[in-house]
């Protein structure tokens, strides 16, 4: 959206991301359950309309995964009328037993969901994807992240550092991508603290709200001047010309 607006308004144009409550997505404690099965978790919509998500490569993707490792999981928060397509896709590849529907989660429930995945996935397929909110919840709670290199989700998820992006629709590169995390616990550790400190350095609300206040104060700077140079202040309109 920026760079459709560049065009127009020159650098007239500042992008300030969403942010995360780093006060309530927290990493799991320490002292938390140490065995679990490798688990991928998605979070977003799950309707028809909303195919763009790219969930129906998600599932052949895990298909993949779990030949590999037979006792991955695929957990998938949120819903929609999408719902019974993606259970009957499961079925058919037979891996209904390793894929779980949540439903729509919020608070506690949804933190908890990060918190017990091994990393997160969004393969989203077009550039509809202007930014991945579940990208930085997961990060705050130092999960790994899988995601299509399409839309916004670059400028977030730094490849190889704390996440990795495939091509989207591409379920194989998915499924590899999700494998090379889930087969090395180090790597995704690694990418877990990465992602960690981005959040806590970018995408906090207090440094969102001071990012605000900086423009807020640049553009009341530059009414000031507006006011030195033609004896007026910005409400009150020229007079002897249309308003």
């Amino acid at each position: 959206m920026r760079e459709r607006l560049r065009p127009h308004a020159g650098p007239k144009t500042e992008l300030v991301t969403p942010a995360v409550d780093t006060d309530v997505f927290l990493p799991e404690l320490s002292g938390g359950q140490t065995e679990q099965a490798p688990t991928i978790l998605f979070v977003g919509r799950i309707e028809r309309s909303s195919a763009s998500k790219g969930i129906d490569h998600l599932i052949k993707a895990f298909h993949l995964v779990h030949r590999e490792l037979p006792a991955a999981q695929l957990v998938l928060v949120g819903g929609g009328d999408a719902v019974d397509d993606h259970r009957r896709a499961a079925a058919s590849l037979g891996i209904s037993d390793s894929v779980t529907f949540r439903g729509v989660l919020s608070g506690k429930a949804l933190v908890e969901a990060n918190q017990q995945s091994s990393l997160l996935a969004l393969p989203s397929t077009t550039e509809t994807e202007s930014f991945g909110m579940s990208i930085i919840e997961a990060m705050a709670c130092k999960k790994p992240v899988v995601a299509s290199d399409v839309g916004g989700i670059p400028s977030v998820v730094d490849h190889g550092s704390d996440g990795l992006l495939v091509p989207p629709g591409d379920a194989e590169g998915l499924a590899s991508a999700c494998l090379e995390i889930l087969r090395t616990p180090g790597l995704a550790a690694a990418m877990g603290e990465a992602g960690y400190r981005k959040v806590m350095e970018l995408y906090t609300w207090p440094s969102r709200i001071d990012r605000y206040e900086e423009i807020f104060n640049a553009i009341i700077g530059s009414d000031s001047n507006t006011v030195a140079r033609h004896g007026r202040t910005p409400s009150q309109p020229r007079t002897g010309g249309r308003s």
